[in-house]
């Protein structure tokens, strides 16, 4: 427990919702996407396992965003640019 102001608030890990939740028992593997203009961030996913993954990208007020990483061309993201994705771990 930590205190902000007057009221406790309660530290929490993610995914630890009573033990049910939409990753609950899976494997996540992380993916470092290098964006266009060179900045580099990590991001997790849980529907790609390959080495080498398509990362969907978009830029909104002057900074770069990965919306998704997957191994396959996902035909919900068919309006975002692509860029390699190289997994860490």
């Amino acid at each position: 427990m930590s205190r902000r102001g007057n009221a406790l608030a309660k530290l929490t890990t993610f995914g630890r919702k009573g033990g049910a939740g939409p990753t609950t028992g899976l494997v996540s593997s992380t993916y470092r996407i290098r964006f266009p203009d060179g900045t580099s961030v990590q991001k997790r996913a849980f529907r790609a396992i390959q080495p080498e993954a398509i990362a969907y990208i978009y830029e909104h007020g002057g900074k770069w965003y990965c919306a998704g990483v997957y191994d396959t061309p996902a035909d919900k993201m068919r309006g975002y640019l692509t860029a390699p994705a190289e997994r860490v771990l």
